[in-house]
């Protein structure tokens, strides 16, 4: 029954998902990504939320891309996007998406307003499968584009 689980083909994602500071975002909790690590450029200290975010994409047009590319990340971030009310607006389209750590495997997924802060989109909760595979796409190229 589950044989065909070995035999799907890799999970593909986008640089900006596949780099190692985002798989640490999905495996820990802010204190443990700030203890000495070296985190990319992607991310950065949201002074109005008092958080640790990672900026993903500087707005859903570069979002888009990604997902016609084949980023299986980008793919869920930009349907959930797209099936809220807040899709339609112009302005809205125009913002940063922003990851920042919610739980344990939940990841919140925010437009960031100079006028607004971080203005909250929906949460992301992650399988172990899925988990997995971006922490693989983190250490290997080959499932990197």
């Amino acid at each position: 029954m589950f044989d065909n689980l070995q035999n799907r083909p890799a999970v593909m994602f986008c640089i900006t998902c596949a780099c190692p500071g985002i798989s640490l975002l999905f495996a820990n909790d802010n204190d443990v990504v700030l203890q000495g690590l070296d985190l990319p450029a992607h991310y950065f200290w949201h002074e109005n939320a008092g958080l640790l975010c990672f900026r993903h994409s500087s707005n859903i047009a570069v979002l888009e891309r990604t997902v016609t590319e084949g980023c299986e990340l980008c793919r869920i971030i930009f349907t959930a996007f797209e099936s809220l009310p807040v899709a339609q607006d112009e302005v809205a389209r125009q913002l940063p998406l922003t990851l920042y750590v919610a739980g344990p495997a939940q990841i919140n997924v925010a437009l960031d307003s100079e006028e607004e802060g971080l203005v909250e989109l929906f949460v992301l909760y992650l399988s172990r499968e899925f988990s997995k595979a971006l922490f693989s796409a983190a250490l290997s190229s080959s499932t990197v584009f």
